[in-house]
């Protein structure tokens, strides 16, 4: 919004939330993806349970830009 000179002073998080994120299960490989998500601009994910609960959140940067390391923030 801000690149795109949109004032959110106004906005809830409802108005400019992403209503269905993707979301990656808090168990899988993270070599496991095609690599298609950061093709198509997505670089970041929701960490969910079996049960779609939330984990927190990781981004493509974590995996990629940090030597091999992987830094997982808890929601």
């Amino acid at each position: 919004m801000i690149s795109k000179g949109i004032s959110f002073r106004e906005k809830t998080v409802d108005d400019i939330m992403t209503a269905n994120p993707r979301t990656i299960d808090e168990n899988i490989s993270l070599g496991a993806g095609d690599g298609n998500d950061a093709e198509a601009g997505i670089t970041s994910f929701a960490v969910v349970d079996l049960k779609k609960k939330l984990k927190g959140y990781v981004h493509l940067h974590d995996i990629l830009g940090r030597g091999g390391s992987v830094n997982i923030s808890l929601a």
